[in-house]
């Protein structure tokens, strides 16, 4: 003898969803029961997939996603520039001689922008997906669940901005990329560099080209049971201002790194970050918009 509807043992919320199944077992029918030849106890008159395995699901394949690549990363299969670090950089210390040139690398790149966007939206969308189907489902039987559809608007909003950022980064490959060069990979305070940039692709379309050095400060602290950072920025200097860079490609600046202002600095919950900026204005296409993390020494006594 078996007390279960379906495959689901959880009880279904709510009076009118009791009452939809009760309806559609009407007493006198002939309904084919499913049961387990082993065990005659295991008997179900629904074999439909519970709503619940689709919320399952998506959690723990993105958690499994996660371990795979952790894994893979550990053991060296993955590319240096996906390879996740677990080195603790509480007390990371800034080197105290430069080592010539450097070619510098951007804090984020494109690809990974799009493979980050695309990575959430799969993860959001698919969770709300579940619960709009229910919604969609309930307006199609002629019992539509209100409260759910309008619940649920926010978040269908949000996974169409996600997707549209995902399309938003992908033209954004289609941008020149904007290679820096520091004759020195990391300059001391009140040192004089060269900065060499170069245009992977024709800046025909750029509108507007700027290079900014930036200091900046994040404190990190706790309010309740937040965590909170707040950054604010000590220092900004326009280093190149091109109105109609068409007709460059390349070039070389003077940096003076400001001999008044604090070195590069981490200790886990206060940062001194210096970064340069690229922003590019394009009409009617997503603007260029790179940050290039540098290193800044302490003062040279000599």
């Amino acid at each position: 003898m078996s007390d279960t509807y379906n495959f689901d043992s959880s009880s279904s919320s709510g009076r009118k969803g009791k009452a939809k199944v009760v309806r559609s077992f009407p007493v006198g029918s002939t309904q084919t029961c499913w049961v387990n030849p082993k065990d005659p106890s295991e008997a179900v008159l629904s074999r439909e997939i519970p709503g619940i395995v689709y919320i399952i699901i998506p959690f723990s394949s993105i958690f499994m996603v996660i371990g795979l690549f952790v894994l893979l990363g550990s053991f060296g299969f993955l590319p240096k520039k996906w390879s996740i670090s677990f080195q603790s950089n509480r007390h990371k210390r800034v080197r105290n001689e430069a080592s010539g040139s450097q070619q510098l690398k951007a804090k984020t790149s494109r690809m990974g922008k799009i493979v980050g966007y695309t990575f959430f939206a799969c993860f959001w969308n698919g969770i709300v997906s579940v619960f709009v189907t229910i919604a969609v489902k309930s307006h199609l039987s002629g019992d539509p669940e209100w409260f759910l559809t309008f619940f649920i608007i926010p978040f269908v909003c949000i996974g169409l901005g996600l997707i549209f950022a995902v399309f938003h980064a992908i033209l954004g490959l289609a941008n020149p990329e904007i290679k820096l060069t520091l004759s020195e990979s990391s300059p001391a305070l009140g040192d004089h560099v060269d900065l060499e940039w170069q245009a992977t692709k024709p800046l025909t379309r750029v509108r507007g080209l700027r290079i900014l050095l930036e200091g900046q400060e994040a404190a990190t602290y706790r309010r309740g049971t937040d965590t909170r950072t707040d950054t604010s920025t000590f220092y900004r200097a326009v280093l190149l201002d091109l109105e109609a860079p068409k007709a460059q490609q390349r070039g070389t600046l003077s940096i003076a790194i400001p001999i008044d202002s604090m070195h590069s600095f981490d200790s886990g919950n206060n940062k001194i970050l210096w970064q340069l900026q690229v922003l590019g204005d394009i009409p009617r296409f997503p603007d260029i918009k790179d940050c290039y993390p540098i290193t800044v020494r302490p003062l040279q006594l000599h």
